[in-house]
This record gives C-alpha cells, sequence and structure tokens, in this order.
C-alpha cells in the first residue's frame, strides 16, 4: 500500500478542501459563507426575479443568426435597478447586452441599503401603493 502526504488547501468559511491553491483561492472568492460575500438584498422584500431579453450571439456553431436569449435576473422593486450578485462579479458573468445593441444596466448589490426591509406588512403596503 502506498501513502501520500500532499498539501491541501482549505477554505477559511466552509472548510471545503483543495489540492490546488487558485482553486481555493477562486472558492474563497464566491463562498457563500465568506462575510464579504453577504448583502442585505439576499434577504430584502424588495428583491425578485425578472425576466428580460438580452443579445446572446448565435445558438451554435452552424446557425450564425444572432438571438436574443430570455434570462431572469434580479431586480429591486424599491430602487427599480437590477442588480447581480458577488458571486457573479467574481466569474464575470455580470456584463451583457440587451436586444438593442447597447450595455445592459446590471448594478452591483449595495453593501448597505436604505430601502432594505424583511418586514412582510410593510412589503405588502408597498405592493399596494
Amino acid at each position: 500500500m502506498k501513502t501520500e502526504t500532499r498539501e491541501v488547501y482549505k477554505c477559511d468559511y466552509c472548510n471545503k478542501m483543495y489540492q490546488r491553491k487558485h482553486s481555493a483561492i477562486y472558492h474563497e472568492s464566491i463562498c457563500g459563507k465568506n462575510p464579504a460575500n453577504h448583502r442585505p438584498c439576499h434577504m430584502c422584500v424588495h428583491i425578485c426575479k425578472k425576466e428580460t431579453f438580452i443579445y446572446s450571439g448565435s445558438d451554435n456553431y452552424y446557425n450564425s443568426e444572432p438571438i436574443n436569449a430570455k434570462v431572469e435576473f434580479l431586480f429591486c422593486n424599491a430602487k427599480q435597478i437590477f442588480l447581480y450578485t458577488p458571486k457573479n462579479e467574481a466569474r464575470g458573468n455580470y456584463k451583457h447586452i440587451d436586444e438593442n445593441g447597447n450595455n445592459f444596466e446590471n448594478n452591483p448589490m449595495p453593501k448597505t441599503c436604505a430601502d432594505f426591509s424583511n418586514d412582510p406588512a410593510g412589503f405588502i403596503s408597498f405592493l399596494k401603493s
């Protein structure tokens, strides 16, 4: 029987282990238990998913026709803006082009928010107004 001793890299937040250092560093940047990734928007009653269309390029190798893809984005009803998470930012998955060829307005989730509310009663009154 062979035994090997190797260096293992461990996430400081969730204790997940990796054999490669760059993988552990990347994971820590998107880890859900990393306090730097916590945003009040995740627990706010104003956040919802909203469907919109973005330009997606061609759908396959043989068809070079551009297509508009229907996707869901996070939307803040209080500020009337689209938001993206810190995980999307780390992955570089937040820059999009809309169906008119313009840059799609997508904003990072704020670390603090004056409109934050996790009170369902406040949310119901918000919907009625």
